[in-house]
C-alpha cells in the first residue's frame, strides 16, 4: 500500500535548503509512522499463539535523495492467507509420508487433510484505512513544523 502527500513539494523544497536536516527529520517521522502502522496491524491480527502478530516488523529503507521508506511486514509464509483467505484446499506432506499435528494434547497422523478455507483478516488493509487520513494530517503537521524550524534557521 502506498500514499502519496500533496505536501510533498513543499519539503521538497525546504529539502533544497536544508537537506541533512530534513533527512534526518523526515527520517525520524517516518520511522514513528512506521511503528505506529505496526502496532495497529498487530492489534488487527488474529492471535492464536501470537506468532503470527510477533512477527509482524517495520524496517526503515533510504530511498534515492529525499525518500525514506517503511516496510511493514512479516515473514511468515502463512500471513497472506491470514490476510486475504483461502479457498478450501488439501494439505499434503511436503517431505514425509504423513503430516503430524495435536488435537487435544494427542498427536495425530495423516496422509493429507482437507482445509476447509477461511475468510481473510484483512488486518494490513484494515490498520492502512483506519490511520490513512491521520499519517496524511501528520504528515502536513510534519512539512510545516520543517518549514518552520528551516525558516528559524536549523540545518
Amino acid at each position: 500500500m502506498e500514499i502519496t502527500f500533496p505536501a510533498f513539494e513543499r519539503l521538497q523544497h525546504a529539502f533544497n535548503q536544508a537537506p541533512q536536516f530534513v533527512g534526518r527529520e523526515l527520517e525520524t517521522w517516518v520511522t514513528a509512522q512506521g511503528f505506529h502502522l505496526q502496532g495497529e496491524i498487530q492489534e488487527r491480527t488474529p492471535k492464536r499463539d501470537g506468532t503470527l502478530q510477533k512477527s509482524i516488523h517495520t524496517t526503515i529503507e533510504s530511498v534515492g535523495t529525499l525518500g525514506v521508506s517503511a516496510i511493514i511486514g512479516t515473514p511468515l509464509n502463512y500471513a497472506l492467507p491470514v490476510e486475504f483467505g483461502a479457498k478450501p484446499h488439501d494439505i499434503v506432506p511436503k517431505n514425509g509420508k504423513a503430516l503430524m499435528f495435536m488435537m487435544r494434547g494427542v498427536p495425530v497422523f495423516a496422509k493429507k487433510v482437507h482445509h476447509p478455507g477461511s475468510k481473510g483478516a484483512f488486518m494490513f488493509k484494515r490498520a492502512f484505512d483506519a490511520n490513512v487520513t491521520q499519517v496524511k494530517q501528520d504528515f502536513e503537521r510534519f512539512v510545516e513544523h520543517v518549514i518552520q524550524k528551516i525558516a528559524a534557521g536549523a540545518r
